[in-house]
């Protein structure tokens, strides 16, 4: 359910409309009138749409959201029919394989058979009454076929071959073209990320990096120091050192970005400021803060169940002190988990991490604040820390 439909008006509602949807709904969903458990909710939900809506700049930009969600969404249909193409093609490899295996094992025991046929030979003569003569030319047939058996045999071993040539040439054909499916964007997307990661890898030796308590990382450390940081969580992760580069720069971003709140000195200012133009130049996960969202995710759902991983993640949203970085790493762990393993772990589907209400509350809660604005942006971040989340979730269930 989009804004629209939260205020139950339609996408080209003017603004008097929308005022007077939201005084209507606030009126019935007041918690001194409506009595539901979930009022409170419900009132949030109506405020944020609200406060979205009416504002021209804001409006704008969630209209730009949904209409890129829709494309978002088709160019994951497609995704999903390519993967259905390559596994049909897989499977028809596969059972291509096991025919030729069949066929040569046929052929090996046919030469076989042939061999002792060759070396066993026995002429019987049968003298024939002249009222059985009617029969002799069907005997005659059949001797004629007997003799002519490796010439039937090899003309019939000729055909198969051929059968095979041909549905191998089809299936390569097949192959290769799905091959080419691959669009000229995710050639750019593919080198935008080996810019991104070679820039963060740069930025990890130059930045100067402030305390921060969560991750451990003080405000003194050297480059020397920071990258064996770097070598110590990859040796505790199981990162290869490449990928842990760009966690420790990282950390020296959140660092940067710390320092701005608690440190004056001109060094702190400055780091801030490298931190800044940083975000600005490229948005890549942050691996430090998603294995910690994993693991309080796991922890939260162990105890509480995913009812308390909801009541987090909307506290962690709401609360101005927190990272929401962060939140949505969190929030993006509870979406995963809930589209793909819920079912495995016998617990039920939540409505609250669907993947409209998930893609519209990062939307407004993350990337609108940010002022991240350019939607194939966003869906790179999206689909990047989808990468970055799912191998994290999976060994901290394995354990």
């Amino acid at each position: 359910m989009n804004l629209y439909e939260i205020l139950h008006v339609s996408q080209d509602a003017p603004e008097e409309i929308i005022k007077l949807a939201y005084k209507g709904l606030a009126q019935k969903y007041h918690p001194d009138r409506y009595k539901g458990n979930d009022a409170n909710e419900i009132m949030v939900k109506i405020r944020e749409a609200y406060e979205t809506l009416i504002d021209p700049e804001k409006r704008k930009n969630y209209d730009t959201f949904l209409a890129e969600q829709a494309r978002r969404k088709q160019q994951q249909e497609e995704y999903v029919k390519r993967q259905q193409q390559e596994e049909f093609i897989r499977s028809q490899r596969a059972a291509f394989d096991q025919q030729n295996r069949t066929s040569s094992n046929s052929q090996s025991e046919q030469q076989a058979q042939n061999k002792d046929s060759k070396s066993f030979k026995m002429n019987i003569s049968i003298d024939v009454p002249n009222s059985f003569s009617i029969f002799s030319p069907f005997i005659k047939l059949k001797n004629w076929i007997i003799s002519k058996k490796k010439v039937f045999i090899q003309v019939g071993s000729i055909c198969i071959a051929l059968a095979l040539i041909i549905t191998l040439a089809v299936a390569a054909t097949a192959y290769m073209n799905n091959l080419s499916v691959k669009t000229d964007a995710e050639a750019i997307t593919a080198a935008e990320e080996a810019i991104a990661a070679a820039e963060v890898a740069e930025a990890a030796a130059d930045a100067a990096a402030a305390e921060v308590v969560e991750t451990g990382v003080d405000y003194n450390l050297t480059n020397s120091e920071l990258t064996n940081y770097g070598e110590a969580v990859a040796a505790d992760e199981g990162f290869d050192p490449a990928e842990e580069a760009v966690a420790a720069a990282k950390a020296a971003d959140a660092a940067d970005l710390a320092a701005s709140n608690t440190y004056n000195s001109d060094v702190g200012n400055n780091s801030v400021e490298v931190a800044k133009n940083s975000k600005k130049s490229t948005l890549a996960p942050d691996k430090v803060l998603i294995t910690k969202a994993v693991r309080e995710f796991e922890a939260v759902l162990s105890l509480s169940g995913i009812i308390g991983v909801k009541e987090i993640v909307q506290k962690c949203y709401t609360d101005i002190n927190s990272n929401k970085e962060y939140c949505l790493y969190l929030d993006y762990s509870a979406r995963i988990f809930d589209a793909n393993y819920a079912y495995e772990m016998n617990t039920e589907p939540n409505e609250f991490f669907a993947e409209q209400l998930f893609l519209e509350r990062t939307f407004v809660n993350y990337y609108l604040p940010m002022n991240i604005l350019d939607m194939d942006e966003v869906n790179k971040h999206l689909m990047d820390s989808y990468y970055a989340i799912l191998p994290v979730l999976k060994k901290q269930f394995s354990q």
